[in-house]
Order: C-alpha cells, then sequence, then structure tokens
C-alpha cells in the first residue's frame, strides 16, 4: 500500500479586503478664545476588519496624558468627537486620536490653540553691565504661552559667545531656567547671550548684550582754542568707553567756565548730545579755563588743566588792521630772537667741542694765570649769568606772545626750553669736573687744563 504525500493548502487572497485604517482629522488646528469649548473631530473609513467601539480601540490623548470622558471632556458616542470645556492656557496643546483593529493601529493629531496668547519671549534688560569680577544676573520673561514651554535643556537654552551654556562653576540656572548668573565676569564673557523657548507649535528667543562697566574717557578735539574778539567759538568734547553709557543730562554731562558751571543762555549753547559748547561774541571776560566733565553708574573724568588738556580762549586786544600786523611782526621777531638764542648756544657747543680736539693734537702751552679749579669756578659762575639773562629773555618772549596773540607760540617755546637744557647740561659736566679736580694732584690738574685748551676769554659773553 502506498503512503499518499502531504502537500500544504494554497487559498486565494482578495487584495480588495485587505486590512486598513484610514484616519483623518477634520481640522489638523483649532483655535478657540480662553473660557469656551473647543470640539475636535476624526472620522475613520475603510476599516477593515472594524474597529470595536471602546476607550481601547478608539483612544483620545491630551498634551499630557490620556484622555478620559468627565464634566472637562465630552466624548461623542462614536468616540470620533472630542469636545474640551472652558478652554484654559493649560489645555493648549496637541491632541492625539489612537484607531486599532485587531490588525492594525492608526494615529492622528489635532493642535489646539488659543486666541492671541502666541510663545513670547522678552529680555528684562536688552544691555546688562556688570563691573570686571563680579557676578552678572541675565533674566528673560516667557509669557503668554500657549502650549507650555517643558523646562527642560532641550526647550529653554541659553548660547553664549562660547556656544551653548551648560549649568557649570561658571554658570548657574534658576529652576525654571529664566535667570542665568555668570559668575566673576571677565572680558572673555561680554557679547551676546540668547535665550530660546520652543513649545510644540513655535520657537521664541530673546538676546541679552553683556558689557564690563567702565567709566567714560574724555579727549578735547583742540586743547587750546585762539578766536578774534567779537567773534563765534565751538569748544568740542568726545566721550569713549563709557559702559553704561554717559545720560544725557546736565548732571552727568557738565560743562565749567572761568564763572563757574554753564547753563544754557543767549551767550551759552550747547548740542543736543552736550558734547559741543558754542560761545557767542567772544569778549575779554570769556578768557580763562573751560573743563567738561562726563559722568556715569561707574565713575566720571574731567577735561581741564588738572589732566593737561586746556581750553583756553585768547583774544586780541584790538581787531584792526594795524595793529593785527603789529602783532604778527612782535610775535616774529620773538621767534627770530628764540632761534637765534638756540642756534648761538649750539654753534658756541659746537665751537668748543673742535676747539677740544684741536687742543689734543697740538697740546698748546696752558694759561699761566689760572689754574684748572679756578678756570672751572669761572666757568660755571658766567654760565649761571648766562642761564639768568635767558630765563629773563624767555619769560619776556612768553609774555610777548600772550599779549599779541601769536597763533602757534609752541615752537618758539620749544626752543627756549632747548636753549636752556643746553646752558644745565653745560653747568653740570662743570660741576662734576670741579668736584674731581679738587681730589687730583696739582700736577694732574695742570695736566686737565693742558688738554682743554680753553682759556679765560672764551667764555666771555
Amino acid at each position: 500500500m502506498k503512503s499518499s504525500a502531504c502537500y500544504p493548502a494554497v487559498f486565494a487572497v482578495d487584495h480588495s479586503k485587505a486590512p486598513r485604517i484610514i484616519v483623518t482629522a477634520v481640522k489638523s488646528i483649532i483655535v478657540v478664545a480662553k473660557g469656551s469649548n473647543a470640539v475636535l473631530r476624526v472620522t475613520v473609513s475603510q476599516a477593515s476588519p472594524d474597529i470595536p467601539n471602546n476607550a481601547a480601540n478608539r483612544t483620545w490623548f491630551g498634551p499630557l496624558t490620556a484622555v478620559k470622558a468627565n464634566d472637562k471632556f465630552l466624548i461623542s458616542s462614536d468616540r470620533y468627537n472630542l469636545i474640551i470645556t472652558n478652554v484654559a492656557e493649560k489645555d493648549a496643546g496637541i491632541y492625539t486620536f489612537v484607531a486599532a483593529n485587531v490588525v492594525l493601529t492608526k494615529s492622528v493629531t489635532i493642535r489646539l490653540m488659543l486666541k492671541g496668547l502666541r510663545l513670547t519671549v522678552n529680555a528684562m534688560q536688552s544691555t546688562v553691565t556688570a563691573l570686571k569680577g563680579y557676578n552678572a544676573i541675565l533674566n528673560v520673561i516667557v509669557s503668554k504661552v500657549s502650549p507650555h514651554v517643558p523646562n527642560d535643556p532641550v526647550n529653554r537654552t541659553w548660547v553664549g559667545p562660547a556656544g551653548l551654556i551648560t549649568e557649570s562653576s561658571k554658570f548657574f540656572f534658576s529652576s525654571d531656567r529664566y535667570t542665568l548668573i555668570i559668575t566673576e565676569i571677565d572680558q572673555s564673557d561680554v557679547g551676546n547671550y540668547n535665550f530660546t523657548a520652543t513649545n510644540v507649535f513655535e520657537s521664541k528667543t530673546a538676546t541679552i548684550s553683556l558689557l564690563i562697566a567702565a567709566r567714560p574717557t574724555l579727549t578735547a578735539l583742540k586743547s587750546i582754542v585762539v578766536v578774534t574778539q567779537g567773534s563765534n567759538v565751538v569748544l568740542q568734547v568726545t566721550v569713549v568707553n563709557a559702559s553704561p553709557d554717559v545720560p544725557n543730562n546736565a548732571l552727568n554731562r557738565t560743562w565749567y567756565g572761568p564763572s563757574g558751571i554753564i547753563t544754557p543762555t543767549s551767550k551759552y549753547s550747547f548740542s543736543s548730545d552736550r558734547y559741543n559748547l558754542t560761545i557767542t561774541t567772544v569778549d575779554s571776560t570769556d578768557v580763562g579755563m573751560y573743563t567738561f566733565t562726563a559722568a556715569n553708574a561707574v565713575g566720571s573724568d574731567t577735561l581741564g588743566f588738572d589732566y593737561g588738556n586746556l581750553c583756553l580762549i585768547w583774544t586780541a586786544k584790538e581787531t584792526d588792521t594795524s595793529n593785527s600786523v603789529i602783532g604778527v611782526l612782535a610775535g616774529t621777531l620773538g621767534v627770530s630772537f628764540s632761534l637765534f638764542l638756540l642756534l648761538f648756544f649750539c654753534m658756541r657747543k659746537r665751537r668748543m667741542n673742535v676747539r677740544q680736539r684741536r687742543s689734543e693734537v697740538e697740546m698748546p702751552s696752558p694759561p699761566k694765570s689760572l689754574s684748572a679749579t679756578d678756570t672751572t669756578s669761572l666757568r660755571l659762575k658766567q654760565l649761571s649769568e648766562t642761564q639768568e639773562k635767558s630765563t629773563l629773555a624767555s619769560s619776556r618772549i612768553k609774555e610777548s606772545l600772550r599779549s599779541e596773540d601769536i597763533l602757534q607760540p609752541e615752537p618758539v617755546y620749544a626752543a627756549i626750553q632747548e636753549a636752556n637744557e643746553i646752558l644745565e647740561s653745560e653747568k653740570e659736566t662743570l660741576t662734576a669736573n670741579a668736584a674731581y679736580s679738587q681730589t687730583k694732584p696739582a700736577q694732574e690738574q695742570q695736566t686737565e687744563v693742558n688738554k682743554t685748551g680753553v682759556t679765560y676769554e672764551e667764555f666771555a659773553f
């Protein structure tokens, strides 16, 4: 008897009846006013096999958990409609409907939003200024949140100049992460800090700039201003490195003149930023020192004589052409005289150096009437007399420059100063030689006289 073989059974499959579920939201976004009711609807079609009508197979999920029918949430008999009563801010978010049969599971989402309650992020201060080495506190305010922003590093983030900020010994966050504390700030911490809040709908960012506090630094465009009588003059200053900025008011930006604090009048006027002072119809009463003070929360700076900058007005005594020409001529003579003094002393010193080099070769006989010590003493005496005459001449020249309104007296002063320095240098050298010669034997002193080759007559003026 033959044994019969076993073969698998073959069945025909009807693909038109393949398992499927199509779930669609009537509206994917629902926007309602606070306190009103919201209706979320879905449709289910071509369910094969059918979806049992129960909470396990037709399920609604809210932003946080599964939705159960109660006074707040009403579910239709087929469970395809969800009614949310008296909508509040906490109800906003994403709702999910899940449909499942014995074969498949499908879902769809609907976003519930409140009118006028979009995510808003604002910085409490757009700029924060702190002293170097101290702590800085940066705060933001997140409001009109719909839906809520999860409190985690992904949805509430801070980004600084060096990138994403994580909590460390340098950076601390408040419990809601809306406040950032930066400890012991230095120059590397200066820059922009961005806070970003993200919910399921959108992201918003607020920016805060961190600066290191510094007092203002002032400079004058001109330290000396010269004008003719009857004209107008503008004194100008610039302010840099002020952090925070200098408040634009009379207390923080102040001008002082020869008579004290200056206020706007027909005589004085300020620019809108108070950094420029205009004086109209200048006369002799306006001559003097003008100072400007700028102050912020950190400190202040002042332009004035004590700080090496001077706003000084010089006015000519007369404005007619003849006196102006006389003033220019007098100034020219003063400059020429000063340059002559400088040239005289330079040439004299050069002539002495030449004679000294020549004496080293020719070795002339020393003067019989004077010793080396006597010669040095005479030199010192004569140089002192010459320096006194030079000082007196310098004073007269400076006085002449002031009275005759010389526009650029600085080169004259420099020439006088250089001439005086030459005299002083010569005196110091001779004084040192005199002290040295007193310790030498007479024969060595005589040798020094031989080397100098300079006689008494050469020092007569």
